[in-house]
């Protein structure tokens, strides 16, 4: 197959390369684009699920409520305590049987007020015989013996059915023991049962054909449900569900799961989807992507034949004209033979240009050294900074020493503004007012490890702190006036900074009373290596960011002191 195809013609090379790139890139195209709308349909099917399950949730939750805060209402009725203490002490020599039996139904029937899900209530001796109840036929059958939670027990239960003796119907039942108020002695256990029908009229409109809900206790038994002859009965899924989890859903070849975890009874609220119709969007979606994709794959494929029928004869003539570059003669095509179609237009004229590549070479090599001259001057300006921090620590340490508190505190809070404001994000470019900021903060250590050396001003015209310029401008300069002219008098410093404009310019002045600087200094700052290391680095970024027209400019005062002037271009911060 490989020498078959060394043997195919350009064009159908062409033809074939482009109709199997054509085939792979829809391939994964689609087979992304179903991925992530599978994803993005599980996730909001999930969450669907989830408020579902969540919902009956807080209903069950609410049924439940009600049915104990009924439980504490009528064990502190004074007609069920006192019915109750006469039965435990057999003080019921003057009872009228049938009306202590209708008074306790009565009251029973004002708390719960036949409340719907309130199948019946049911109040038991201390011996645990049924005493009295709401139920329309009574049943003679004992507590159970595993109801001596104080806060009540529910276990699944079965109850006579209201309008059928013979009937029974399951239910959901509240046991718990109570108390007399006056002794704290137990008096008999209570009863509030729930029917099982009401739990399930909670999912009822949320069950369709293809979804049920079921609860399922911690074992895999289903204790409600739609389907009445699956009560009791195993729930064979269970073994998918991830239990440890408070929501969970699974997927098996038939059905797709998803519980939530119901604490107070550690039973599992769980909605079963049929797997077909679950995935039924996605599986007709994948069936249009499918056919999208054929029609795609066979328009790319005439396209691609029509595209290498037609670039087969300018690469004809393309080819023929290599041969003459190699036999020396470096003449480019003429306008002529160039053909009109875009793209061949464009090699024919690229083609031509490669006269110039050396000049284009050569220009690139101009520009990647003026960015490695950039990336240079930048690691040369941060080297400034860390003999600075050092100096500020140590004078840190001292304050610590000698407990100066209110001056340790203010130098820590200038250190941290001016790390703060020079780090910024690693920008190259800030604000006139940021680089303000910096300066202050920095005169203001300075201020504290030189005592009452020198004072300041900083001056700014109205408009142009939004003004940009390079981080870092002013630190180098006035370091020069500290160090190589305040510290060297013995009269109070003073330094000067201004910000002004002029022919949409900025200069920033630097004056200060100090030394100044000897006149064959002045003419050999900006180009040897001295002590004047950070005028000289300033003035090359000035001018590396900006152009060649602007930079700075040192000069003596008449008065004494120099004065360094910053030219940049007046430019807003974007």
């Amino acid at each position: 197959m490989k020498k078959n195809f060394k043997k195919l013609s350009i064009q159908d090379k062409f033809f074939y390369a482009m109709l199997i790139n054509s085939i792979i890139v829809i391939a994964v195209m689609l087979l992304f684009m179903n991925i992530l709308l599978f994803s993005n349909y599980l996730k909001q099917e999930t969450h669907s699920a989830q408020k579902q399950l969540d919902y009956i949730s807080g209903q069950l939750d609410f049924f439940l409520t009600s049915a104990d805060n009924f439980s504490r209402t009528i064990i502190s009725a004074p007609a069920i305590q006192n019915a109750h203490t006469a039965y435990k002490y057999h003080d019921t020599g003057n009872w009228d049987i049938e009306r202590v039996k209708q008074e306790v139904t009565n009251e029973l029937s004002h708390i719960i007020q036949s409340t719907s899900y309130i199948h019946q209530v049911t109040l038991y001796g201390v011996d645990k015989k049924p005493l009295f109840s709401t139920a329309m036929y009574p049943s003679d059958t004992d507590a159970p013996d595993s109801i001596e939670n104080v806060n009540g027990t529910w276990l699944p239960t079965m109850q006579t059915s209201r309008t059928d003796r013979k009937q029974k119907i399951h239910t959901l039942s509240l046991f718990r023991p109570f108390f007399s108020y006056s002794t704290g002695e137990k008096l008999g256990y209570l009863e509030i049962s729930i029917p099982e029908s009401s739990i399930a009229s909670i999912y009822s409109s949320q069950t369709t054909e293809q979804s049920s809900f079921f609860l399922v206790n911690s074992r895999g038994i289903v204790e409600s449900t739609l389907n009445y002859g699956s009560i009791r009965h195993p729930f064979k899924e269970f073994g998918t569900m991830d239990t440890k989890k408070e929501f969970s859903s699974s997927f098996t070849p038939k059905a797709v799961i998803f519980s939530s975890y119901f604490p107070k009874l550690d039973w599992y609220i769980v909605n079963r989807v049929q797997t077909i119709p679950f995935l039924y969007s996605i599986i007709v979606t994948f069936c249009i992507c499918i056919g999208v994709g054929i029609f795609l794959v066979g328009m790319n494929g005439r396209v691609a034949y029509v595209l290498a029928r037609t670039i087969t004869s300018p690469l004809q003539t393309l080819i023929r004209h290599t041969q003459t570059i190699k036999e020396g003669i470096w003449k480019p095509l003429p306008e002529s033979v160039i053909p009109p179609d875009l793209e061949m237009r464009t090699l024919f004229t690229t083609f031509n240009s490669m006269l110039m590549a050396q000049e284009k070479l050569k220009n690139e090599l101009v520009e990647n050294q003026k960015e490695k001259n950039k990336i240079t001057l930048s690691l040369l300006h941060q080297q400034i900074n860390p003999h600075f921090l050092y100096n500020t620590l140590d004078n840190i340490c001292a304050l610590a020493e000698i407990g100066e508190q209110e001056t340790l505190i203010d130098m820590v809070m200038n250190l941290s503004n001016f790390y703060r404001n020079t780090l910024n994000n690693g920008k190259f470019y800030i604000t006139v007012r940021d680089e303000l900021e910096i300066t202050r903060s920095y005169l203001q250590i300075m201020q504290i490890r030189n005592f009452g050396k020198f004072d300041f001003s900083i001056n700014c015209e109205k408009g142009l702190e939004s003004c940009e310029c390079i981080k870092l401008l002013l630190q180098p300069i006035v370091e020069n006036s500290i160090q190589h002219g305040i510290k060297e008098i013995s009269e109070m410093g003073h330094l000067e900074i201004n910000v002004s404009h002029e022919n949409d310019r900025i200069h920033i002045t630097v004056a200060d009373n100090g030394t100044g600087i000897a006149e064959q200094d002045l003419e050999q700052i900006g180009q040897t290596e001295n002590s004047h290391f950070g005028i000289k680095s300033t003035n090359k970024r000035i001018q590396l960011y900006y152009g060649a027209d602007y930079g700075l400019q040192i000069r003596n005062r008449e008065t004494g002191g120099c004065i360094t002037t910053i030219t940049i271009p007046e430019r807003r911060m974007e």
